[in-house]
């Protein structure tokens, strides 16, 4: 069975950006880069020493990994030969909806940051085969490269993915609007930092249900009602949620 020595992508956003730059820094073979947006793909191959191809049918190599949005994973895996092996690193997409007969899910479960080097023991590989060959290929591949792994099937990935946006999406979006709120009122955001540092410790070292504090943990009314009075649209559409659901899940403490 041959070794995945040679790796294409289709991207180049920062998924593709920075797989492909640690496929790289560990001696893997980028053999080629295609993407919509050719400039930054032409920026990316060059930077991989590699060629830059317009026409998906041009790229070769043992494993193509397909770097794109969630919505573009079916129709582009439709365009490989089935001969040539292929996997996509989308959270939602589920397997079984894809055509292609040696298609394979290489789920990168971290958020990535234009100008960040991560490294391989910073990000976890969730791995899913249409095929119990190309599934050891895979797997031998990131075992060569000490990458964690895990293998899960497609639905048990979507649950990570969902809870990845909780965690990841949805606390960077609840942080921006802190920032908002501060920055519109002409006060100063650095007075909120070290709340948010303690937060983070917090988060990493102790049980969440534990450390939940605040007005509506303490279901206090009156202090809650005033804040509201504070927010409009979807602001206090966000506070009243959630304010509900901590409500809701200490309403037995």
């Amino acid at each position: 069975m041959t070794e995945i020595s040679t790796v294409a992508f289709v991207g180049s956003g920062k998924v593709a950006s920075v797989l492909s730059d640690l496929f790289f820094r560990n001696n893997i073979v980028i053999s080629g880069i295609s993407s919509r947006n050719t400039v930054k793909g032409n920026l990316l191959a060059t930077s991989l020493n590699c060629g830059f191809f317009d026409d998906l049918s041009e790229l070769k190599a043992d494993l193509i990994i397909i770097a794109v949005t969630d919505d573009s994973v079916k129709s582009i895996t439709d365009k490989f030969d089935s001969n040539q092996r292929i996997a996509y690193t989308a959270g939602s997409i589920d397997l079984e909806e894809i055509n292609h007969p040696n298609c394979s899910v290489f789920y990168p479960l971290q958020t990535f940051t234009d100008g960040r080097k991560l490294q391989i023991n910073d990000i976890p590989i969730f791995l899913e085969s249409k095929n119990s060959g190309d599934l050891e290929l895979l797997e031998r591949f990131c075992i060569n490269l000490n990458f964690n792994i895990e293998f899960f099937n497609s639905a048990q990935r979507k649950q990570y993915h969902l809870a990845a946006v909780f965690l990841n999406n949805f606390t960077n979006h609840l942080v921006y609007l802190a920032m908002d709120e501060i920055e519109k009122n002409n006060l100063k955001w650095s007075n909120l930092v070290p709340l948010l540092e303690e937060t983070c410790f917090k988060l990493m070292n102790q049980d969440l249900f534990l450390a939940q504090t605040g007005p509506a943990r303490r279901n206090d009314q009156s202090v809650t009602e005033e804040q509201k009075k504070m927010l409009s649209s979807y602001k206090l559409e966000i506070y009243e949620s959630i304010t509900k659901s901590i409500i809701e899940t200490y309403k037995n403490d």
